[in-house]
């Protein structure tokens, strides 16, 4: 402001025009002197004019601002929202999978007493660990005490993940995962199988459509037959092993003086030293009925025996590998046997359990001569299908087995 002239900006906005018409007589009413001399400060009704005038224009900008602003992000907020890229299977994994694992298996599924899911393997190996190291096991997510009482198996989470769609291995085609076993053995075209004529040494090992054609034109039939006894023995020498044990069995059977079949049961217990051993014992059980001539006052009716079993016997501490393999031993509990007597024996799985706690294990006859100074026999490998099978077993309150035991024939006693 120069003198009595008044520079007046005019406001483009249409929006402002009362509000500018507002601020011109307030202006005006400044050069006409309404203001007081004495204080130096607008009137009252000046002043609260001028004031209503500033606050109606700046509300004005600060809408026009929002709407401004609004109009400008609300394009970027809604390019934000597109559409699911991934599949609905691919979305459900995260949802369905195991806890632990992070796996879609098709076995059994337990959860929590919060939700949580674990496939049945995962939970098997932590409840070996909680028995080993002689603690609670835990849910992986939530961290809630589970047991077998306490975990509850989820029908529905199994159903919906047999009905989740999965790739073939070897052709890529899309089927569901309880479809998919069967396509993937006996129906693939592109699955590996192998020459009809492998008995006879045929190597060919390829795609189930191009097994016809090989076979119309494989050589291996039209080899002499001094050939073909040269791999037939190389293929015996793989099967000895099951021959010999099951010769070795019906041998028992048929020679030994006394045989005696025991059904029993492993309890866990803790050993005294620093760090607390789990192994497992059976309650006493006697075997080979004897006559009256050959008891003595410590054995009643026969001789009595126990048997013993660890976990990763070669290990100070089993609970820091994830490996797991049992060991067990035949141990005589009778005493003031007259002479020397030699026992072969070998464990199998229990008749009378269900397939769910059935001991699963390959046969193996191991062999002992007991005295007076010899009673317990060496630690033997139990020998479990696998280190799952083991956690398996761990898992269990009590482990319930058969073992078979066979006395060598011509002993006195």
């Amino acid at each position: 402001m120069e003198g009595n002239n008044v520079q007046i900006i005019t406001l483009t906005s249409p929006e402002s025009a009362s509000s500018t018409s507002h601020l011109l007589n307030t202006s005006s009413n400044l050069m006409a002197g309404n203001y007081s001399s004495s204080s130096g400060v607008l009137s009252q009704d000046s002043s609260s004019s001028f004031s209503n005038s500033i606050a109606e224009d700046n509300s004005s900008d600060c809408k026009r601002k929002k709407f401004k602003s609004c109009s400008s992000e609300s394009p970027k907020i809604i390019s934000k929202f597109k559409p699911f890229e991934e599949k609905l299977e691919e979305r459900l994994w995260s949802v369905l999978c195991c806890a632990v694992c992070l796996e879609l298996p098709l076995t059994t599924i337990y959860q929590c007493s919060k939700g949580h899911l674990i496939c049945i393997s995962c939970f098997h190996h932590l409840m070996a660990d909680s028995k080993l190291k002689e603690e609670n096991a835990t849910c992986a997510t939530c961290r809630c005490i589970i047991n077998r009482d306490s975990v509850y198996r989820n029908l529905a989470v199994e159903k919906a993940i047999r009905e989740l769609p999965a790739n073939c291995q070897h052709c890529n085609k899309m089927l569901t995962r309880m479809q998919l076993y069967g396509h993937e053995n006996d129906e693939c075209e592109e699955r590996p199988v192998s020459c009809c004529y492998n008995r006879l040494g045929c190597p060919w090992r390829g795609p189930a459509h191009e097994k016809i054609n090989h076979e119309d034109a494989c050589q291996h039939p039209n080899r002499s037959g001094h050939e073909v006894l040269q791999y037939l023995e190389k293929v015996d020498k793989t099967l000895k092993e099951d021959k010999d044990l099951l010769d070795s069995i019906l041998n028992l059977i048929s020679t030994s003086d006394r045989f005696h079949i025991q059904d029993a049961q492993f309890k866990s217990f803790r050993t005294d030293e620093y760090i607390h051993r789990l192994f497992f014992e059976t309650a006493k059980f006697q075997a080979f009925e004897l006559s009256k001539s050959q008891l003595s006052n410590d054995n009643q009716n026969g001789f009595q025996f126990v048997v013993k079993a660890r976990v990763n016997d070669d290990q100070k501490d089993p609970t820091q590998s994830c490996e797991r393999k049992m060991t067990y031993q035949l141990v005589l509990k009778s005493s003031k046997i007259t002479s020397p007597i030699k026992v072969h024996y070998f464990i199998t799985n229990s008749p009378y359990d269900h397939d769910e706690i059935k001991l699963k294990t390959k046969i193996k006859v191991y062999s002992y001569e007991f005295s007076d100074n010899n009673c317990e026999s060496p630690y033997t490998l139990l020998p479990l299908l696998s280190s799952g099978e083991c956690n398996r077993l761990l898992s269990f309150k009590v482990i319930n087995f058969r073992i078979c035991m066979f006395l060598e024939p011509k002993q006195k006693y």
